[in-house]
């Protein structure tokens, strides 16, 4: 089944490159010989002739071309050196205009470079459902927590998890994407936000911040603004600080996972303080799943057993509490010799911030952690990665007392999914990572399209724009030549999205497609690319170049691909060496 992933990806591929060759060249009046998929021996069984041109697939699956009368001069004459007929001689390649010429060889990439507007497009139609514009989680000292109200007095500063938002500056919110896509570029500029919380409709002032983020070889850096809400909310997993808290007192403990409360189920943690508040205060029976390690063959394993507890909230502030919080900042587990307990970390901890930065998602800080460390990564380009050290100051809580650490996290490099090194930071430490996500509501056909047609277009740009600064880096040499892959990379990635579904395939594909029509609008020699700068300098010249001219400029251009391949396929054996040694011996 992963050649016949292989054999479609590429086959699609080739086929819409040459296609675009193709279709222009039958608008343009050019005789078209041969259509091929593929390169090498013809498969005399699947080819056919149908007026003027022979349609074949050649038995090598890594390429294609279309065939063209007169494409070289000495076309135009017989075997005798007798010109041919006129009427002929007109439908040659190099007869038509250089325009018409730029065209039909600009339109195969051009077409790569389409073709995947249409995939997101088809993608895109298929949301048919999608997450509201619901609060989750709103974090510490961001615009959100601090949203100021327009009515003074009317309600406290600050959006609140399970706020929907209905509109923003007057245009109407009704998908999770509505809102990032007017938050993203708003950076600094003050917006009204609508919000429906309970019965009541409140309007705040927001100004989105700036956040700037990079990839990890850094290629493609984007600022856009952000307001610190996410729609995730936290899962059902609590913690407990206090032991004389009214949780603890009834038998709870910390990374217990709260299944019911009042006999009623619950997913989240609003679920479970929803429940508890319509308590009003009232004695409520909780039933929980509590993690357990067992020693089973000298591994470490865990089991979760029920565990019932009957709790009486006390009042806080406004609100009923039985002394729980979520637990998704609390440390599950320490990895031995790590960072974590280098830095004196302990399976308990609340993290409350890095480097003076609150954080109430451990997602988050991660990211951010990750993103400093390819910062100075891209910073310092001659050190090993593995080299690199990054320190943090860590503000956490160890049972009623704040304290702060210096937690230094070590730097490795594994396998990635396509078999390349990638450094990442070993955080030395874990959480349980418990959340929730709204319900997603129908989307109407007409805003599925919309969506889609959007979605296309912008999905295409930014990757688009990715791959250039990518090809432009690896010229100037600041992205390592070890990322060039060749056949066998390629298909291992047909292989892998294949077998992850259709999306996955087609997500792919697009990608590749894009690839494609970059790397042939490179300006070399017998790519397209190369013979549109020819073609180029014969319309400065305002004349044809010679003959010796074109040869030298397809031998250098040959030279430069082949050598190309060469390396690509060096990266692949040594990318895949294990597995092919693994094969070997298994076969």
């Amino acid at each position: 089944m992963q050649v016949v992933y292989f054999l479609i990806l590429i086959g699609v591929l080739i086929f819409i490159h040459e296609f675009g060759h193709y279709f222009f060249a039958k608008l343009f009046g050019v005789k078209v010989e041969r259509f091929a998929i593929g390169m090498g021996p013809v498969v005399k069984a699947l080819s056919f002739t149908r007026g003027e041109t022979e349609y074949t697939i050649c038995a090598l699956p890594i390429g294609g071309y279309v065939k063209m009368f007169g494409m070289q001069p000495e076309e135009l004459y017989d075997d005798w050196g007798d010109a041919l007929p006129e009427a002929e001689r007109a439908r040659a390649f190099v007869r038509k205009p250089i325009w018409q010429r730029a065209i039909i060889i600009a339109a195969g990439p051009v077409i790569n470079l389409i073709f995947p507007i249409f995939v997101y497009f088809f993608l895109g139609l298929g949301m048919s459902t999608m997450p509201p514009s619901v609060v989750g989680q709103v974090t510490p000292q961001s615009p959100a927590s601090q949203a100021t109200p327009l009515k003074k007095g009317e309600v406290e500063a600050g959006l609140l998890a399970g706020d929907l938002i209905v509109a923003v500056d007057g245009q109407d919110v009704r998908y999770w994407s509505d809102l990032t896509d007017i938050v993203e570029v708003s950076a600094g500029k003050a917006l009204t936000f609508t919000v429906q919380r309970g019965e009541r409709q409140i309007d705040f002032t927001i100004t989105p911040e700036p956040y700037t983020k990079t990839d990890r070889m850094g290629l493609f850096q984007e600022t856009y603004g952000i307001i610190g809400v996410t729609s995730e909310t936290y899962g059902p997993i609590i913690a407990i600080q206090d032991p004389g808290a009214p949780a603890a007192q009834a038998g709870l403990k910390t990374f217990d996972r709260i299944v019911s409360v009042g006999g009623t189920p619950t997913r989240s943690f609003i679920a479970v303080q929803a429940a508890i508040e319509a308590g009003g205060g009232k004695p409520v029976e909780l039933v929980a799943m509590r993690p357990e390690p067992v020693d089973f063959l000298g591994g470490g394993l865990q089991i979760e057993r029920h565990v019932k507890a009957t709790v009486t909230p006390l009042k806080e502030g406004l609100r009923w509490s039985i002394g729980a919080v979520p637990a998704d900042m609390f440390i599950a587990s320490i990895d031995p010799g790590g960072p974590a307990e280098a830095a004196g970390l302990k399976v308990g901890d609340e993290l409350l911030s890095m480097d003076a930065m609150p954080y109430n998602k451990m997602r988050l800080l991660r990211y951010d952690a990750q993103q400093r460390f390819w910062e100075r990564m891209n910073a310092e380009p001659d050190t090993p990665k593995t080299e690199l050290a990054i320190s943090f100051k860590l503000q956490i809580k160890r049972g009623l007392e704040t304290q702060e650490v210096t937690w230094t996290p070590s730097i490795r490099e594994f396998k990635g999914k396509f078999n390349e090194m990638v450094p990442s930071i070993w955080f030395g430490f874990d959480v349980y990572n418990s959340y929730d996500l709204p319900d997603p509501i129908p989307v109407p056909f007409g805003d599925r399209v919309v969506y889609a047609a959007t979605n296309g277009v912008e999905m295409t740009w930014k990757f688009t724009t990715m791959m250039v600064n990518g090809i432009v880096q690896l010229i100037k040499g600041r992205v390592s030549t070890d990322t060039i892959g060749g056949p066998i990379m390629i298909f291992d990635i047909a292989a892998k999205a294949g077998e992850k579904g259709i999306e996955e395939f087609l997500w792919m594909m697009a990608l590749i497609s894009i690839n494609l029509g970059l790397i042939n609008l490179l300006p070399i020699p017998v790519l397209d690319g190369g013979h549109l700068m020819l073609l180029a300098i014969e319309a400065i010249k305002r004349k044809e170049l010679s003959q010796r001219t074109r040869q030298i400029a397809y031998y250098i251009g040959f030279s430069l691909i082949a050598l190309l391949m060469l390396l690509a396929f060096k990266n692949d054996i040594e990318r895949y060496w294990q597995d092919f040694a693994s094969w070997l011996n298994v076969s």
